[in-house]
């Protein structure tokens, strides 16, 4: 099934087949399965613990996202179910924040202009494996 989530001036487009999802615009891509998660334009990525705090985030740094111009069925909030896939856009930028189920390891993901950030639990294994563009983590 295919979906577009409003994003600055156009939109991303959202594809979900059974429990893979991806994300993707004109020079970024996220696709995310379980245990896995694939980021395509990404140009470095660092894991961060939270002090105090019982959760990791992975930061991907990459290029502003650049947006599609058409989509099919472009709406704000995309409800696939066991994923949640929400626009926002606020003076400070546009975010987009994907909300999936507890068998993908991950709490969620936020995506903004040139970051995305993956949050999840901290006692997960993190395995980065970097591709010329291509970023993909393996979580356990």
């Amino acid at each position: 099934m295919m979906h577009g989530i409003r994003y600055g001036d156009g939109c991303l487009e959202v594809k979900r087949v059974g429990e893979y999802l991806l994300l993707s615009g004109w020079n970024y891509s996220i696709e995310i399965r379980p245990r896995i998660i694939s980021v395509k334009g990404f140009k470095r990525a660092e894991v961060k613990e939270i002090y105090d705090s019982r959760k990791k985030i992975v930061f991907i740094y990459h290029d502003a996202v650049k947006e599609l111009r058409e989509c099919y069925n472009t709406v704000e909030e995309i409800d696939l179910g066991d994923h949640l896939v929400k626009a926002t856009s606020l003076f400070t930028g546009h975010y987009i924040t994907i909300i999936t189920p507890g068998y993908t390891l991950i709490d969620y993901i936020v995506i903004t202009g040139d970051q995305t950030l993956i949050i999840l639990q901290g006692k997960r294994n993190i395995f980065l494996e970097e591709h010329r563009d291509t970023l993909t983590l393996y979580l356990n």
